[in-house]
């Protein structure tokens, strides 16, 4: 139910037939008859009229068989649902709105390029975000370094052994070396 297609650069928001069949059958109370798609699928053209293979589509079933649906949009989905009650034509209508309305929140808005001034004021507004970020990003440096270079200090510290102590077991004295965390006890051979 949350298909997307391009009318005229818009994106529009579609309902399948299965999608308003499960939408339908989902909405009906216990006991009540199941709806087949089947059966949709005939209803279809008498609800429509001569506009339903305007909508017609194909979908693949669970073992890869094209199989014939319709692609509603918003419209076109209400009439159809209104065609079983007036009550689920409003259900239908909601929840096209609310696909439409997600739609377009996530959609980003894009500049209208063909006029020049505002063109101009969009590159300048990423120029001058991009700058900001590299600022942000200058003065992260040196907090940045100190982390590396500690924590590169405190691995290296870690591991630094004498060679010609080697063979006799001993290792550095540490309290040579500054600790740069003051809550970490020195690494201590045994």
């Amino acid at each position: 139910m949350n298909e997307l297609i391009k009318v005229d650069n818009v994106a529009a928001v579609t309902m399948t037939s299965l999608e308003l069949v499960d939408f339908i059958n989902n909405q009906r109370k216990e006991g009540e008859a199941v709806l087949a798609h089947s059966d949709f699928l005939k209803k279809v053209p008498v609800v429509l009229g001569g506009d339903a293979g305007k909508f017609s589509s194909i979908y693949l079933d669970s073992i890869n068989r094209q199989k014939p649906c319709y692609r509603f949009p918003k419209r076109e989905a209400c009439l159809m649902a209104m065609s079983y009650s007036y009550e689920l034509q409003a259900k239908v209508f909601d929840r096209m709105t609310e696909l439409e309305n997600r739609a377009t929140a996530i959609r980003p808005t894009l500049p209208d390029f063909t006029n020049p001034a505002i063109a101009a004021r969009a590159w300048a507004d990423e120029v001058e975000a991009k700058q900001a970020a590299l600022v942000q990003l200058e003065a992260a440096k040196p907090s940045v370094e100190f982390v590396q270079r500690d924590s590169e200090w405190g691995l290296m510290r870690e591991s630094i052994r004498c060679p010609q102590d080697s063979t006799r077991g001993s290792t550095v004295n540490y309290s040579l070396f500054p600790t740069p965390f003051p809550w970490k006890t020195p690494y201590r051979a045994s």
